[in-house]
């Protein structure tokens, strides 16, 4: 791998960790693009990805401990927000689990990671256009955090 290579993949990781796209589904696509395959290539992004997730944590770090602070408090607003986190997680948990070779398959195919990208895309920027009907405003936090999983589902990340 060509230092120029990492630093391309670095850019498409850095403009697109932190936007509501897939940075793993465009980081194939890069490496497709330079001719960088195989396992390789999945160490990297692994590797480099950890850079974005140690980012989030220093990012977050005040939150993350006011959460757990508000956890050991029993503080409602806290166990809200930790459950809002897993029911979000939750959907993505389960279908990885259950299509776990099915999806590893679809992503060593750049042509299903691009047609993936569009599709989710698509659905992420028309779903705040979507009809609304009068929903009480837990049905409407349900609805929503299914577009949202339906949404990241869709890109796989």
């Amino acid at each position: 791998m060509s230092l120029l290579t990492i630093i391309i993949l670095g850019i498409v990781e850095g403009l697109t960790e932190f936007l509501p796209v897939s940075s793993t589904g465009h980081l194939i696509l890069a490496g497709e693009l330079l001719g960088f395959r195989g396992s390789q290539s999945g160490t990297f992004d692994i590797v480099i990805q950890l850079g974005a997730i140690l980012a989030v944590v220093v990012l977050y770090f005040g939150r993350f401990t006011a959460v757990a602070g508000g956890l050991m408090r029993r503080d409602q607003g806290a166990i809200a927000f930790t459950r809002n986190i897993f029911l979000g997680f939750l959907p993505a948990l389960v279908i990885g689990a259950l299509a776990y070779k099915a999806i590893k398959a679809m992503l060593e195919k750049p042509v299903i990671v691009a047609v993936a990208l569009i599709v989710g895309g698509s659905l992420s920027s028309s779903s705040s256009e979507w009809p609304s009907v009068s929903l009480s405003p837990a049905s409407r936090r349900c609805r929503g955090r299914l577009r949202s999983a339906l949404a990241s589902l869709s890109v796989y990340r």
